[in-house]
């Protein structure tokens, strides 16, 4: 988090100093790039991780799933830039433990809990939050998106249930579960976009 805000002010700086943006749209332009490198950074912990705890392709599955479906799902929003990021690795390391719990589980059960919750989330519009409202538009764009995401999800599922990939499908499941908790990155610096 902190080193996301140093880079993306120092790349800032440099871009305005360079004539390459306007100094007015100077905090559009360092939001994104913090959000960007927040994002990179974030993926290479979980990889990290993933490796210290010898499940290497843990960390790509959950980045895969929890980065489409928190940004179309709506729903929970930490009030803070750090309580949002404890809140990302909290999901990670729960989603871990988790999985660690449940792998011995018959497969029938992860074939139904997969659906049940893929389904809900096809089904169940968008939940708005105090620090995040959708317009009507947006409503609609991440209805057809999370619509495509489910499809998706559930035709790669579909494939490593019948290949009997129980390390992937295990982990699909309990990934769209935490999705589906609809934990989302915070949006209180939104506010410059309007």
């Amino acid at each position: 988090m902190f080193i996301s805000n140093f880079l993306s002010s120092r790349l800032v700086q440099i871009l305005v100093r360079n004539h390459t943006i306007e100094k007015s749209v100077s905090e559009i332009y360092k939001y994104s790039f913090n959000y960007i490198f927040e994002i990179i950074f974030f993926f290479l912990a979980l990889q990290a991780a993933s490796i210290f705890l010898s499940v290497p392709a843990f960390a790509p599955l959950f980045f895969a799933v929890l980065m489409p479906f928190r940004s179309v799902c709506g729903g929970f929003h930490a009030s803070t830039r750090l309580r949002c990021t404890l809140l990302s690795y909290g999901c990670f390391i729960i989603t871990y433990i988790l999985y660690l719990l449940t792998r011995s589980w018959p497969d029938l059960f992860w074939l139904i809990s997969f659906y049940l919750v893929i389904g809900t989330l096809y089904v169940f519009p968008a939940v708005t939050h105090k620090n995040r409202n959708f317009s009507e538009e947006q409503k609609k764009r991440q209805h057809k998106l999370r619509h495509i995401f489910c499809v998706i999800w559930s035709l790669l599922f579909c494939l490593v249930y019948l290949l009997n990939l129980k390390f992937y499908f295990h982990l699909m499941t309990i990934c769209v579960s935490k999705s589906a908790d609809r934990c989302t990155v915070h949006s209180e610096e939104r506010r410059i976009f309007h």
